[in-house]
């Protein structure tokens, strides 16, 4: 609970803030508190929904607004749907970013395209835990 409350107010803290979110704020650090909120989303409230849909209208960063929409998607408040509901029918939203919006007020899961990864290290053993 307490952590909730945290990445609420962290989030709420960058809502409020004049400047534009993708130079002020650490993306990562935001993307953090919105994945929180995402995996909390039961828990998490109306203030939340207000502050993630904010941080959407004033990032540009791709990832960033995907995070807000994934945590919209799972905040179980009337207050995440109607945002969801406004970007999907903002025409000044890339139409990619309307239609997943669209996606998840139709409660369906987009299937997420993937993440090129790089791993270091000691090859694979086939047989090997």
């Amino acid at each position: 609970s307490r952590r909730l409350q945290y990445h609420t107010r962290f989030l709420q803290q960058i809502a409020k803030s004049t400047a534009e979110v993708d130079v002020t704020w650490n993306l990562e650090d935001v993307r953090r508190s919105l994945r929180f909120i995402a995996d909390h989303g039961l828990e998490a409230d109306g203030n939340a929904a207000a502050a993630t849909a904010k941080i959407f209208a004033r990032t540009k960063d791709d990832q960033t607004r995907r995070a807000c929409l994934v945590s919209l998607s799972r905040i179980h408040s009337s207050k995440a749907k109607r945002e969801l509901l406004r970007i999907s029918q903002n025409n000044e939203v890339d139409k990619v970013l309307r239609d997943l919006a669209s996606e998840y007020l139709r409660g369906n899961t987009p299937r997420v395209e993937p993440i090129a990864a790089t791993v270091s290290g000691a090859p694979v053993v086939v047989g090997q835990p």
